[in-house]
Formats: structure tokens, sequence, C-alpha cells
């Protein structure tokens, strides 16, 4: 039996071989996916050391495809075999000392590759575990070089989780072991980061030294990106604090800096040093920069900005009443958006069909075990019985001879039954285990499905409409544009803008929906500014009220924070708000109202238009399109957006309650509880 594994061992080694040098040129998919099967084929043969270090070959380059089935796949496999061998938090450093110098570099590659996936996927405190377990590989090693970037990878990992205190500790032992190893360029990032820290700690004189010390590290080196971001961090400080001079020196440099060594930078740079024009009142020089970064933009692919600059120029002609260009880039924005949002579409919907198959992957491997086991109790029960017959056989043949050895064989004849009962009965245990993992696995797959099917069918259904009412709209502007008036023109872009809007809360609704439906949406409290919110989104919708002639009163105090998540808290207002508009009559008026009384906030949003009958009531945060109604001027929803805000307001430890009478208005009460001493303000 040894020596029939040994061999099969062999050849596959010996398979593996043949087939890297076979093909070499294969891509790195395909060649992730071959030694996937083989380390799998290892594993399954409980040589989980081989299975490892077959499956370490190919994780350094584990961020140079994209396929969330092979992706999903390898990472399970993975997971396992460090499991297996003692590879987790608390058995590492018994783990590392069974390991030659030679595995204990490929784990230090592997590791550091797995932190980088995690990281670009804003997994970072998974990417955080990967990076401690990358310090504690190159320690071992007496890797000076790979330390620092381990502390270095910890410390960014720290602060994207806004820990800055662990991040600037981490930081600094970065730097000790960077100099040690006289690491110029690793130096000059880590400058750059403790730069970006102080200015994200609102600390710009600390910023500024370390930007500076960047730039001159750089300078040595020759590192021309290093330098340009620093020109540009310094740049956006100093206009921050008024100083106009010294930022247009800075914007300058790292201009023209980019110009000759970088020119990818040349999108953001020059939107910032547009923004910063008009900041301090030089409209035209603004548009000149805002027209550069879209030239730069389009060259280089940067969509985000091309948007944004699109926008901040249509602002721009609409405040100097030059309103044909500010149509024309307004619809670019339009247009661009619309691309952008398109490509992200097409994108989530892949990974979604990703996991779909894999999801139907497993459960065909869950039914052919299940298979295979119950043909194995099977066999086990034949064998049982034929081993029951022979030997009732042989008793009865001897019954006649020897009565004593009649009554012993009887005794173990019974005990042989009863360890075979509780054999069977063990069998049994676990085929049941089997047949209700199977039913979840069966109810989480429908679940998938329903969700799907709901999701395509509310987009098929819902943003067909508003679409095609805003591309008929923007062709009648297109082709009668000399006809209208200056008011009959402010209509129609109301108009457009009013459906935008709507539309945007749908999208935001339906992408809500589907995260909440896979538990992919977290509570992520921090502290938000209420009354800067509740403003804010009150300003989103002065297109939908200006169209009604609807005033919205305001009852705030001067300041009032919260510690929440800031997401969840926009959303409920939002909804909340549109509701109110929606179904208010024209020339009409909504009040708002927000207190704190010390470990209590109360949020109050009152209309008086079209309120609601007690069964329409009944059924406001239900999930259904029997309770969708339209508003006072025939506004489509999609029934989503109350039952959401219910879960995110339940999420943030709040109650929602709503005093509703029909043609009288509706009163929304919410009222938030403090689960931490934070949330006081």
């Amino acid at each position: 039996m040894k020596m029939s594994r040994f061999l099969f061992l062999a050849f596959i080694g010996a398979l593996l071989f043949v087939l890297q040098a076979a093909n070499a040129q294969r891509s790195v998919e395909e060649e992730v996916k071959r030694v996937y099967h083989v380390a799998d084929s290892l594993y399954k043969l409980e040589d989980s050391h081989k299975a490892l270090d077959t499956l370490l070959s190919v994780l350094p380059d584990f961020n140079e495809f994209h396929n969330d089935s092979l992706e999903s796949k390898v990472l399970g496999l993975f997971g396992h075999l460090q499991k297996n061998m003692g590879n987790d938090t608390v058995g590492i450093g018994k783990f590392m000392q069974g390991l030659k110098s030679r595995q204990l570099r490929k784990y230090l590659n592997a590791v550091e590759a797995m932190g980088l996936y995690f990281e670009r996927r804003e997994h970072y405190t998974k990417a955080l575990s990967y990076y401690k377990k990358m310090i504690l590989f190159a320690r071992t090693l007496n890797d000076t070089l790979k330390l620092g970037e381990g502390y270095f990878k910890t410390g960014k990992m720290f602060k994207a989780l806004l820990n800055f205190p662990k991040a600037n500790q981490y930081f600094n032992e970065a730097l000790i072991y960077y100099k040690s190893s006289n690491a110029q360029q690793q130096i000059i990032k880590l400058y750059n980061q403790l730069g970006d820290m102080s200015a994200e700690m609102g600390q710009p004189d600390s910023a500024k030294i370390f930007f500076r010390k960047a730039i001159s590290f750089a300078r040595n080196t020759e590192s021309a990106t290093s330098r340009i971001i620093a020109y540009h961090r310094l740049a956006i400080i100093a206009g921050d604090n008024g100083n106009f001079n010294e930022a247009l020196i800075y914007y300058e440099n790292s201009k023209e800096l980019a110009t000759q060594k970088e020119p990818k930078y040349l999108p953001s740079i020059y939107f910032d040093l547009a923004s910063f024009f008009e900041k301090f009142g030089k409209t035209g020089k603004a548009e000149k920069a805002y027209k550069e970064s879209m030239i730069y933009a389009a060259e280089y692919n940067n969509t985000a900005i091309q948007i944004n600059a699109a926008k901040k120029l249509a602002k721009l002609y609409a405040l100097k009443n030059m309103n044909s260009r500010a149509v024309k880039y307004y619809q670019l924005s339009i247009m661009l958006a619309d691309s952008m949002q398109q490509i992200n579409s097409i994108q989530e919907m892949a990974r979604f069909e990703a996991r779909y198959n894999l999801m139907q992957k497993e459960q065909e491997i869950a039914l052919l075990d299940r298979e295979r086991k119950l043909k194995a109790v099977k066999l086990k029960n034949q064998e049982l019985r034929s081993k029951l017959y022979i030997g009732g056989l042989i008793l009865l043949a001897l019954l006649a001879a020897v009565l004593f050895y009649h009554i012993v064989t009887h005794i173990k004849k019974n005990r042989l039954l009863s360890e075979q009962n509780a054999k069977i009965n063990e069998q049994n245990e676990e085929l049941s285990q089997i047949n209700q993992q199977l039913s979840e696995s069966e109810n989480h797959l429908m679940q998938a499905l329903s969700t799907k099917n709901k999701l395509f069918a509310i987009i098929g259904h819902d943003l067909k409409s508003p679409l095609m009412d805003i591309k008929n709209l923007i062709f009648i502007l297109k082709n009668n544009a000399g006809q209208f008036g200056k008011d009959a023109l402010k209509n129609h872009t109301g108009q457009i803008e009013n459906r935008l809007i709507s539309l945007l809360e749908l999208l935001n609704n339906l992408l809500n929906w589907g995260m909440t439906e896979r538990d992919a949406l977290k509570y992520t409290p921090q502290k938000v500014d209420l009354v800067q919110l509740i403003s804010k989104t009150i300003r989103l919708f002065d297109g939908m009220t200006a169209n009604k002639n609807i005033s919205v009163r305001s009852n705030l105090p001067e300041s009032i924070s919260w510690y929440t998540d800031f997401n969840m808290m926009e959303f409920v207002l939002r909804n909340v708000l549109s509701n109110a508009i929606k179904f208010s009559e024209k020339d009409s008026q909504i009040d708002i109202t927000a207190t704190l009384d010390y470990d209590r906030l109360y949020i109050s949003i009152a209309d008086y238009g079209m309120g609601m009958t007690r069964d329409q009531l009944k059924k406001v945060f239900d999930r259904t399109s029997e309770k969708v109604r339209a508003g006072t001027q025939n506004e489509k929803g999609t029934g989503l957006g109350m039952s959401l805000t219910y879960e995110f307001v339940k999420q943030m430890n709040g109650v929602i309650d709503i005093d509703s009478r029909p043609n009288k208005g509706t009163r929304v009460e919410i009222t938030f509880e403090a689960n931490d001493k934070r949330a006081i303000h």
C-alpha cells in the first residue's frame, strides 16, 4: 500500500515537471488552475506538506488574474492546508520551527501576496492578518528589508482602518528597518504615507515636514513618482491653508515633473489645480485647468475625473449664464457616468455569475459525496448480512454436537450484533447530517436565485421607464433648443433633474437591497455631524422642492453629532425626505426637527400631503409591489426604500414610528439609543 502510494506521488511529481517544461508559455490563470488541481490531488492523498509546497509556487502570482471561481477554490484549499498543519495565529511559532530557510522564503512571499490580494479588495482586516504573518516570517529569516516592508504594509492597513496611533507605531518600526537596509525608495514611500496620515489627522505642519523629507530623498534617488506625489500633497495643504503663492509653486513643480516623467498623474494634478483656482475666484484659469484635466483623463482612461471635471465646467458656465455650454458639459457628465455605471454593472454581474456557478459546483460535489457514502453503507450492510447468514448455518450445524459451544457462540454472536447495530446507527446519524447539510445548501441556492430574479425583474421594469423619459426630454431639448424660452428651458431641465434624482435613488435602493440580501452591507460606526448631513440632504432635493414650490423648514440646534454608520444614516434621511416630497402637494411645507437628550437622538420629518390609510400603513415596510404608490405628480417608486430604511434603523440601534392620516399628512419619528459612549456629543 505504501509502495503504491509512493509510486503515485512520484508519478504526480514527474507529471508536474513535464507539464511545467511543456507549457511554459501558458497564461498565469491556466498555470494557477493546473497547479491547484495537482495540489488538490496531493491534499486528498493526505500529503498536506507537498500540497502546500505545490500551492505556494503560484500564490505570488495570485494578483495577476481575475476569476472569482478559481480564486475561491485556491483560497479554500490554502485555508484548509494551513489549518491542518497548524499555521494559524496560535500555532504559527511552532509551525515555523519545522521549516527550512527555503520553505520560509516561500511562505514569506505567499503571505505577502495574500495580503496584497485582500488589500486590493479592501478587506483590510484579512490583509492585516497576513501582513502580521509576513513580519513573523521575515524576522525568522532575519531579512531586514522584508521586515521593514511587513511593518510598512501593516501600518497602511491600520491607517485604512483609521487606527492612526497603531499605524504610526508600525510606520516608525518600518523606518528603522528601512534605514538599516539603506532602502531609499521605501523610505520615500514611508514619508509620503506619514504625510498623508498627518494631513488626515488635521496636522498640516507635520504633513509638510514629511512631504519635504520625501522630496529631499526622492531628489537624491531620481524618484519622479514620489516627488510628484509629495509636491501635489504640499500644494493641496498650502491651498487649504489659504497660501495662494506657495500652493501655486508646488502645483507648478508637480505639473512640470509629471509632464516630463509620469504623465499619468496629470489628470488629478490639473483637476486639483482647477479646484484651487476656483476656490480663489480665478474662474478663467479654473476653466482652462478643468479642460486640461479632461484631456489627460481621456488619454489615461480616468473616467471618474472626466465626469467630475465636466460637472465643474457645467457649473462654471451656468454661473456665467452660458447655458448652451453648461448643458453640453452636463450632458457629457451624464453620458460618461452612464458608461462607467454600465461597466461596473457588467463587472458586478460577472462576479455574481461566478459565485453562482461556484455554489452549483459545491452542491454537485455534495450530492456525489452523498451517493458515495450511501453505496458504502449498503455494501457494509450486505457484508454484514452475509456474515450473519454464514454464522447462523455454522451455529445450526454445531448445535446438535456441542450444546455448550453453541451457548458460547450465541453469546459472541449477540455481542457482534450489538456492535454492528451501533455502527449502523452511527452511519444513519451521519447520513442524517449529510441530508440536513444538503437541505441547507439547497435553501441557500434558492435564496440566491430568488434574489437574482427579483433584482433582474426590478431593473427591467423600473429602470426602463425613467431612462426613456430622460432620453425623450433630452431629445426635445436637443432638437428644439432655439424654440424654448428661459422658463421653458428651466422647466425641462428641472424635469430631467427630478428624474435623475429618482433614478439615482432607485439605483441606491437596489444596490443596498442586493447587499442586504447577501449580508454584504456591514454596520461601520463613525462620528457624524447631523446638522451638516441633514442640510446636505435638504439641498440634494432643491430641484424637486422648487418644482412643487415646497418649503422645507428645519428646526436644528447649532451643533449635534452622533456616533453611527454615516452611509446608513444618509440613506435613511434621504429616503424619508424623498417620500415626504413625493407625497406632498404643491405649495405645501415639510418640517424637520432633531434633538439630543443625553443618550437618545430624536429625528422627526413631517409632511402635510396625501397621507396613508391603516392598510397602507401596515404594508409600508414590506418588500412587495402591491404597496407601491405614485406621488402627487405621478412620481414612481420600487417599494424598497422604506423596508431598507427599517432594516438600517434597526442596525443603528434605533426605532422608527410612523403616524399618518389620509389627506392630512405623515409624520416619521426615529429614535436612536446610544450603544457606545462615543455616540453622545
